[in-house]
């Protein structure tokens, strides 16, 4: 498939979809997915295949936020498979303003329509899924150290432990 005229971030997402489509055999698929859960975005790297092409609608979603399908599409012959490729990426987007305080997270999946002589079918790959929003809960912070203000000089205390300088 051909790499050299699509922008960086579709020529990744191409990569990784060639890797599974000519090595699908190695994955371990036991059943292709008739039903869309949340988890097609609970981890990075994640595959789901369907049997048939889904609307970005229809992948779960919370209250507070949905998802947004970018308006670049790319539609890539492949001859080496006879197939064509149709992808787009798909990303997290606030529902309302109205739920502003309400953090949404950063996931992203992309669509592969694969349209070959046989029915079409959708390739999901989730780039970043939730799994890269969970932080240790053991790393340090900042203001771990802000018992160390009452030794520091009085303005470096403040830039660096505002709350606690005072």
């Amino acid at each position: 498939m051909q790499k050299e005229t699509l922008p960086r971030e579709f020529a990744q997402a191409l990569s990784a979809f060639n890797h599974f489509y000519n090595n699908r055999e190695t994955y371990n698929i036991k059943q292709i997915n008739n039903k869309v859960s949340t988890k097609i975005y609970e981890e990075s790297g994640r595959i789901s295949v369907f049997p048939k092409i889904l609307k970005v609608c229809e992948v779960p979603a919370e209250p507070h936020w949905k998802w947004n399908q970018a308006k670049t599409r790319q539609r890539i012959p492949d001859s080496k498979n006879g197939i064509i490729v149709e992808m787009f990426k798909v990303v997290t987007r606030r529902k309302s303003e109205k739920r502003k305080k309400l953090a949404i997270p950063f996931l992203k999946l992309w669509f592969f329509i694969v349209l070959n002589e046989d029915k079409p079918e959708l390739i999901i790959w989730c780039e970043r899924g939730i799994d890269s929003l969970i932080v240790d809960s053991n790393s340090l912070h900042l203001s771990d150290y802000s018992f160390l203000a009452s030794f520091m000089d009085p303005c470096d205390a403040e830039y660096f432990f505002p709350a606690s300088s005072k």
